[in-house]
């Protein structure tokens, strides 16, 4: 190995450090100089970066082994026999937050080449995408901001996340004056989300935008008027496949706690009752 790889190598073993310090600097809001550790460290990142994608090997930056196990699921049904390879989760999600910290400076350009650039790294992180949508949104361009909301919907794994995409997609189709599907997004949003002051809020403004006309749907109505709009709210079955394979395995390692946390986070998000009755089983 060359100084100049081994130069690369070292930094890169700090990558999670360095992510850690940007998120702090971001949550002080201190953009600039978050911004001023993560160009240099994508920049060495890609000076180094040799692995590329093959008919054999596949290579990522997972955030955790709900995403690994969803990808090789994802894989197996498209008839792709490339080896899964996971990288560290600190490739991908630098770019994330150089992405953000772009967009939080005004560089929009820039954002987005950045978030591109953490989906080839992880292609089923939901957060990404809602974050590339999130600039779409702010433009009104629906035609972009519909496909990756889309994807954000197919790939969530948390409630906070399923609800994020959910209101995303209802704040778009209230701009498209669509208002009983919106409405209905952003009701059946209130099942993940915490924080139910944002969904009033909205769906007063639709209200108010309806004439004080509009009907709210209760959450069965909310589903199926969701689904006969062709999207399709229950949980992707990649995601469920790869969820319950992580959940085996937590259980197969006896980790009593995590298996408990995440089981029930699961269950929050799936109402379908063939999944209801899988999990009961597992």
């Amino acid at each position: 190995m060359g100084f100049a790889e081994f130069e690369q190598e070292k930094a890169l073993l700090h990558a999670d450090e360095a992510v850690q310090q940007v998120i702090d600097l971001i949550n002080d809001k201190k953009f600039d100089k978050a911004l001023n550790i993560l160009k240099p460290l994508t920049e060495q990142f890609e000076q180094g970066q040799t692995l590329e994608n093959t008919e054999t090997d596949e290579f990522y930056s997972f955030s955790d082994n709900i995403e690994f196990f969803t990808k090789l699921i994802e894989n197996a049904h498209a008839e792709n026999t490339a080896n899964v390879n996971p990288l560290n989760p600190a490739y991908s999600r630098m770019y994330h937050l150089l992405g953000y910290v772009h967009e939080e400076l005004g560089d929009i350009e820039h954002a987005q080449e950045a978030l591109v650039k953490s989906l080839r790294w992880n292609p089923v992180s939901a957060g990404t995408y809602l974050e590339l949508a999130e600039i779409y949104k702010r433009n009104a361009q629906w035609d972009n901001f519909l496909p990756l909301a889309m994807s954000a919907l197919k790939y969530a794994k948390t409630p906070a996340t399923l609800a994020r995409a959910l209101r995303g997609l209802g704040y778009c189709y209230c701009e498209q004056k669509e208002l009983n599907l919106a409405v209905a997004l952003y009701m059946h949003s209130l099942q993940f989300e915490e924080n139910k002051e944002i969904v009033g809020r909205e769906v007063g403004y639709i209200y108010e935008l309806s004439g004080k006309t509009l009907e709210l749907p209760n959450p069965d109505d909310a589903v199926k008027t969701i689904l006969e709009s062709g999207i399709d709210v229950e949980m992707s079955n990649y995601v469920f496949a790869g969820y319950t394979k992580f959940l085996q395995a937590l259980k197969e390692a006896n980790e009593a706690d995590a298996y408990a946390y995440y089981n029930e986070q699961l269950r929050k998000m799936v109402f379908s009752p063939d999944k209801i009755e899988y999990l009961s089983n597992i």
